[in-house]
């Protein structure tokens, strides 16, 4: 499987709020965003896309325990929409891995709010795709890393 990403400048930024479900060991959006059609995974959380590969939201299970604790320095990035491309095409309901076999670390700063999910450093496009949301993406525009700034919770 091979995915790559295309930033649309200008795009719309999605609205909706980043919940923690403290109780599922998950991440969600309020309200729910419609249209999901497919998924990339990160780990186990979820990038939803529809059927033409514009990303949608995240959600889905991100344990805290699992979390590192660190300091996570937020890119400057640009507003837009952000589109996939998979080769072979995404069907309805699947679930593709962007980490698949490994797990990517997962860091979260107390301080700012922020987690980082995947290698920061190695991302080159900061793209904004959704309030609270930046995804990071190589020179080639392949998957390196996702930022989501997460309301108050208790100590990580």
């Amino acid at each position: 499987m091979i995915a790559s990403f295309e930033v649309i400048g200008g795009g719309p930024v999605r609205t909706g709020k980043i919940v923690y479900r403290e109780h599922a060991f998950a991440l969600d959006v309020e309200p729910s965003p419609t249209g999901g059609f497919a998924s990339l995974q990160i780990n186990d959380l979820s990038l939803v896309v529809d059927e033409n590969g514009n990303l949608l939201s995240v959600g889905g299970l991100c344990p805290r325990p699992g979390w590192q604790k660190g300091s996570v320095k937020v890119p400057d990035a640009v507003g837009g929409a952000v589109r996939v491309q998979v080769d072979p095409p995404l069907f309805l309901g699947e679930a593709v891995s962007l980490s698949a076999p490994d797990r990517l670390p997962t860091v979260y700063d107390q301080q700012s709010g922020w987690l980082v999910i995947g290698s920061p450093k190695s991302a080159k496009i900061f793209v904004t795709f959704m309030i609270g949301a930046i995804l990071g993406l190589s020179a080639t525009m392949e998957f390196k890393a996702l930022w989501l700034k997460l309301p108050s919770t208790p100590d990580a």
